[in-house]
């Protein structure tokens, strides 16, 4: 998006990439590649959006609203002879106690959600410091793993 000369510059690491013989990979290199290419990916869209972000003016420290804590809901009635036909009133406010309970259960899952496409783009840094490293560790021990399985049964002929 900022200048036409950043394909062309992609365009040629990516045959300078392929012209040196780093792709395509082994295959137990792949989980290192992949990795690789999406912490890049990463670090090019946090910093697309920092600078975004701040031509426009937006600034990422929005505050959420406080949520109120509230007493457990019955489920069901326990005995017959407590059962009590509900009227209109009560009705329309068990409907609000379930509509206001739905309301903070969906907030709760969609904050959980936003929290982990933050983890991808960068955009919560404590999160994805920790999430990334153990990815980087986690393709660092699977490429490993399958780097000594290819040593020791390089043709295939016990594995398979």
């Amino acid at each position: 998006q900022a200048d036409r000369r950043h394909g062309f510059f992609a365009g040629f690491l990516w045959y300078a990439f392929c012209l040196a013989g780093l792709f395509p990979p082994p295959l137990w290199a792949w989980p290192i590649y992949i990795w690789c290419f999406l912490l890049t990916n990463g670090l090019l869209a946090a910093r697309q959006r920092k600078r975004v972000w701040g031509r426009r003016g937006i600034h990422s420290g929005l505050e959420s609203p406080g949520r109120s804590k509230k007493a457990p809901a019955v489920l069901f009635d326990l005995w017959n002879e407590d059962i009590v036909p509900e009227t209109m009133a009560q009705s329309m406010k068990n409907f609000q106690r379930a509509m206001s309970d739905l309301e903070e259960n969906s907030n709760t899952f969609v904050s959980f959600l936003e929290r982990i496409a933050n983890v991808f783009n960068f955009a919560d840094g404590s999160a994805t410091l920790l999430v990334w490293t153990t990815f980087g560790f986690a393709s660092l021990a699977l490429s490993m793993a399958a780097y000594l399985w290819f040593l020791l049964d390089g043709e295939g002929c016990w594995s398979c």
